[in-house]
């Protein structure tokens, strides 16, 4: 239940557009609220039950309880050397990889299933709110501003994803993905350009490719126009899009990223093996200005160096064979399990050009989801 709530509170946090915690203030048991919710479900599940401590050394496991303790080590030692305060250190990074141990703990329990269709469900919906939103943004109806929930972004992805796996009807699921690529090209950003893509992709291959490769046709000649005028129309958002998303294109902000990735590339360099030992500051100062790293990888990088990188790609390797090997097999609950997988692919991309785990709310989004599928065991099957 309160892995749940955290979950709820992470969308809530992620639906403010000016990522300022709906005006609330950026105290701790505001900013922290979701990391606080699954602190207490690591609590609960390990008092109701003390041996499941040993999921915390399964491989992946490990390997992220590894980083959270470097970073917080590292962290320590920059406060005693330096007098810094802790909130200028990479301590707010390591408290977030919490709920990524509240998942793999709830992962464990004999309710999985029941956990994965309802977090899918709050991500769907939560997702279409975004979707919805973010519309409202670009036409500038909602906020007064454009380019809003730029790092929110994998949240709808995941939503969207989850559209297409659902039982629903072909009109249904067009209209969503016809939605999802107008607006992710609204956006105009490389990343959403890319997630559109995702989308219709995914829509084609579930929805029409099963139709016109494998002998099936629809049921009756109704359905039949309707499936055609459907993938039509979503073939048509998506050319329109990308002239749309060509003559919009925005790269101002590159010029700021390039020169902190050279600085986060230079600071790899000095100590390959560990980096700073994380006892650097997570900001970079550029001239005026004072920004994260807009690529997480290098900024693991260079905090923890080729460490640090190698205990998270133990984690995101472990997630991606089980995903792999789950949609292989065919396991059934394919539309909420995906908004989780989805939510996971996204930010993994994302991370390469966004500051994920700069925010709590975002950051959330990268290590449950990956603490779900990395901890996601296939259902025992009988014999025969």
């Amino acid at each position: 239940m309160l892995f749940t709530l955290s979950l709820v509170a992470a969308v809530v946090l992620m639906l403010d557009p000016t990522s300022q915690n709906w005006g609330l203030g950026s105290s701790g048991a505001v900013k922290y609220l979701p990391v606080i919710l699954c602190a207490g479900s690591v609590a609960v599940n390990l008092v109701a039950n003390p041996l499941s401590i040993m999921v915390l050394f399964k491989p992946a496991n490990a390997a992220m309880l590894g980083l959270a303790l470097f970073m917080a080590v590292g962290s320590f030692a920059a406060q005693e050397s330096t007098g810094k305060d802790l909130m200028f250190t990479y301590m707010g990074r390591a408290m977030n990889i919490i709920p990524f141990f509240a998942a793999a703990l709830c992962m464990q329990q004999g309710y999985r299933e029941a956990l994965e269709a309802r977090l899918g469900r709050i991500i769907y919906w939560g997702g279409l709110v975004m979707i919805l939103l973010i519309l409202l943004s670009e036409l500038k109806v909602v906020f007064g501003f454009r380019g809003a929930f730029q790092n929110q972004t994998p949240l709808a992805v995941g939503a969207a994803l989850a559209a297409m796996w659902l039982p629903k009807g072909r009109l249904f699921k067009a209209a969503w993905a016809l939605l999802a690529v107008g607006v992710f090209l609204a956006m105009g950003k490389y990343t959403s350009l890319l997630w559109a893509i995702v989308v219709f992709a995914v829509f084609v291959l579930v929805n029409v490719a099963p139709w016109l490769f494998r002998g099936g046709t629809p049921s009756s000649g109704v359905k039949s126009v309707r499936t055609v005028l459907a993938v039509a129309a979503v073939a048509l958002v998506t050319l329109l899009g990308a002239a749309l998303f060509q003559s919009k294109r925005e790269v101002a902000s590159t010029d700021a990223r390039w020169p902190v990735f050279q600085q986060r590339i230079s600071e790899f360099m000095e100590s390959p093996i560990y980096g700073s030992h994380f006892e650097s500051s997570p900001l970079v100062s550029i001239g005026n200005l004072v920004i994260p790293t807009h690529n997480d990888y290098l900024e693991v990088l260079s905090g923890g160096g080729l460490v640090a990188l190698g205990l998270l790609l133990v984690a995101v390797t472990a997630a991606m064979s089980r995903l792999l090997k789950m949609y292989r097999n065919g396991i059934v609950n394919y539309g909420y399990r995906t908004a989780v997988a989805g939510i996971l692919i996204a930010s993994l991309i994302n991370m390469m050009s966004n500051p994920m785990l700069f925010l709590t709310a975002t950051s959330y989004m990268v290590w449950a989801s990956l603490g779900i599928m990395a901890n996601f065991s296939e259902p025992a099957r009988q014999r025969p």
